[in-house]
C-alpha cells in the first residue's frame, strides 16, 4: 500500500488576513502546518492576493440588520436556541467584529458565551493599622489588586461585558484555527452532539451533559470515541484570539490573589434557558 502526501504550498497573501496578525506571525503559523493542511488552506484562501470569498459584515449597519433568530426561512437558524447568548443580547458591536472573522452565512447553531463576574474578594478590616489614612490606603490597594486580577482574566476574553464564541482545539495546537474548530458552522464546524449528550424532556427543554468521549456519528468530521479534554474547550474573541475557558492563576502578592475561570457548560448539566457563561472568580 502506498500513500501520497501533498506538496508544501507557498502561503497565499490572503492567509489569515482577516485577523489582526502581522505578516511574520501569519507566516509562522503557516510554517507550523503540515503540507496537507497547507494545501487545504491554500485552496480556501486562493492564489496570491486573493482572499476567501465569504459573506461577512462590512459595516455596523450590516450587523444591526442581520437576522440571528432563525425565524426568517431565507436566513435560517444561526444561534443555538437552547444555551447561546440570544439574538437580542448579542451586541451589535460584537456582531460586527465577529462578522469580520467568520462566515455568518454558513452559521447554523453557534454558541455565543457571556462573561460573568463571580466571587470578588472583600478586604477584612485591617485592625492592625491604627492610622485612618494608612488604613484607607491599604483598603484601596486591596481593591485595586482584586480589580487588576479580574481585569487580567476578563481581557483574555475581550474585556468586561464581552461575548465570545465556543470552540474546541481539535488539533491540540493551543488555539482555534478557524470555523472548523467552532461549534455551529454546518459540516465545516463541530457539532454539540459530538461532545455533549443532549436529552429532551419532550416539552421543549434540552439538557446538555458533557461526554467523556466523542459520540459515534459517521455524519460528522469529528473522530468517534476520542477522549474529550475540558482544557481544550476555548473561546474565540472579537479580536480573533483564543482563550481557554477553564484555568487557575495565582498572584503571590500581599494578600495573594487566586483567579479561577470556569464555563458552566463543563461544570455540570445545563438546560434550555440557561446561557452558557464563562465565570471569573477572584479570591484571596
Amino acid at each position: 500500500m502506498s500513500t501520497t502526501t501533498a506538496a508544501a504550498a507557498s502561503m497565499p497573501s490572503g492567509y489569515l488576513s482577516n485577523l489582526r496578525l502581522g505578516a511574520d506571525e501569519r507566516k509562522r503559523i503557516w510554517d507550523s502546518l503540515t503540507s496537507d493542511r497547507q494545501a487545504e488552506a491554500a485552496g480556501k484562501f486562493g492564489d496570491a492576493g486573493t482572499a476567501a470569498k465569504e459573506q461577512k459584515f462590512t459595516t455596523l449597519g450590516d450587523a444591526l440588520s442581520y437576522d440571528y433568530s432563525g425565524t426568517n426561512p431565507l436566513v435560517g437558524q444561526k444561534l443555538n436556541s437552547d444555551i447561546s447568548v440570544d439574538s437580542d443580547t448579542l451586541t451589535s458591536d460584537n456582531g460586527a467584529k465577529f462578522g469580520s472573522l467568520v462566515n455568518f452565512d454558513t452559521m447554523d447553531s453557534a454558541v455565543f458565551l457571556e462573561l460573568k463576574q463571580g466571587d470578588y474578594p472583600t478586604p477584612q478590616d485591617p485592625t492592625w493599622i491604627n492610622d485612618a489614612t494608612t488604613k484607607q490606603k491599604y483598603l484601596d490597594a486591596f481593591q485595586s489588586r482584586a480589580y487588576d486580577a479580574y481585569k487580567t482574566a476578563a481581557d483574555k476574553f475581550g474585556g468586561f461585558n464581552s461575548q465570545s464564541m465556543l470552540g474546541y482545539d481539535a488539533n491540540a495546537n493551543g488555539m482555534l484555527d478557524n470555523e472548523s474548530e467552532l461549534f455551529g458552522f454546518g459540516t465545516r464546524g463541530l457539532k454539540m452532539s459530538d461532545f455533549f449528550d443532549i436529552s429532551s424532556d419532550g416539552a421543549g427543554t434540552n439538557t446538555y451533559t458533557l461526554r467523556s468521549n466523542t459520540a459515534t456519528n459517521s455524519t460528522t468530521k469529528m473522530a468517534d470515541g476520542v477522549a474529550i479534554s475540558t482544557s481544550r474547550f476555548m473561546a474565540l474573541t472579537t479580536e480573533g484570539k483564543s482563550a481557554s475557558v477553564i484555568g487557575t492563576s495565582y498572584d503571590g502578592g500581599s494578600p495573594a490573589m487566586t483567579t479561577k475561570v470556569s464555563l458552566n457548560l463543563l461544570s455540570g448539566p445545563i438546560s434550555t434557558g440557561t446561557t452558557a457563561a464563562i465565570t471569573i472568580n477572584v479570591t484571596t
